[in-house]
């Protein structure tokens, strides 16, 4: 066997080891100095591995802590808030949140209204042009 044909065959047999690793489910580590091409091989087997159908079904522990978390959230009673957001011991918003949040609901509208104007009124005129120098009444 030639010197290059052993080398090879080495390589593939640590290819072979890294693929046993993974399918064994432990962590596997590529060898140190790989080719680009060697290194885009390992790639691979990790990724076929991860998108196994093995690695799509859940851990039991986690589906047993699932469980439990939505069975207790059942159990919980319904929270009857219609604005859960607010604080509880207050039913009602004052009136100055409701001017701070209507001045700023209005100073948005204001800036989108001055920002569509100010676009539209660069654009305008490259419209313009374009209609103009396809119009055949103009030509004349």
């Amino acid at each position: 066997m030639s010197r290059e044909d052993h080398e090879r065959f080495e390589a593939y047999l640590e290819l072979e080891r890294y693929i046993e690793e993974l399918q064994a489910g432990h962590i596997a580590h590529p060898p140190g100095e790989l080719t680009p091409a060697q290194a885009r091989i390992y790639r691979m087997a990790a990724l076929f591995r991860s998108a196994s159908s093995e690695e799509a079904t859940p851990r039991p522990a986690f589906v047993a802590a699932l469980l439990a978390h939505l069975e207790q959230e059942r159990q919980q009673p319904l929270q009857t808030h219609l604005f859960p957001f607010l604080p509880q011991g207050r039913s009602h918003v004052s009136r100055r949140a409701l001017l701070a949040g209507g001045a700023a609901v209005a100073a948005s509208l204001v800036v989108l209204l001055l920002s569509a104007s100010l676009f539209e009124a660069a654009i305008a005129p490259q419209e313009w042009r374009k209609y103009h120098a396809a119009c055949t009444d103009c030509a004349r």
